[in-house]
């Protein structure tokens, strides 16, 4: 009976162990972050509803940052940002974006699309293709 009782502490304290490690590999794995860099400039007209559907989108993707850059826009395009960015969870930088990209990052120009082109740009295909886990070029 005695040996039987410490078997089973033996295997129990080893179940304990093991349980441990797992949890700290996930905790470890959940860390991971991917980053989306996108540039902005001059879009005023269309940047309140890209960055809601950008937001929408990525709602729950908790490994997933966003960094808007504004490239020195002439329009209200930044301080339509300033006003978004105290009601939803990104980050907001004036300026050029630095060369390099870093793993993890995923960097996306779309200073040049404007209204229907904004709204269908390749950001929003990839982001999709995240959140899903379906794209390799993406992980998480």
């Amino acid at each position: 009976m005695k040996v039987l009782l410490l078997t089973l502490a033996v295997l129990l304290l080893a179940g304990v162990c093991c349980l441990s490690k797992l949890g700290k590999r996930y905790r470890e794995a959940s860390e991971e972050v991917v980053r989306f860099v996108i540039m902005m400039k001059d879009q005023e007209p269309w940047v309140e509803g890209f960055m809601r559907k950008l937001l929408r989108l990525s709602r729950g993707a908790h490994y997933l940052k966003i960094l808007i850059i504004d490239d020195g826009s002439s329009d209200q395009t930044w301080e339509v940002l300033v006003r978004l960015q105290r009601a939803y969870l990104f980050d907001l930088e004036r300026g050029t974006v630095v060369s390099g990209n870093p793993a993890g990052e995923h960097f996306f120009d779309v200073r040049s699309l404007t209204g229907n082109e904004l709204l269908n740009s390749l950001v929003f295909s990839q982001l999709k293709a995240l959140c899903a886990g379906k794209s390799p070029g993406l992980s998480k």
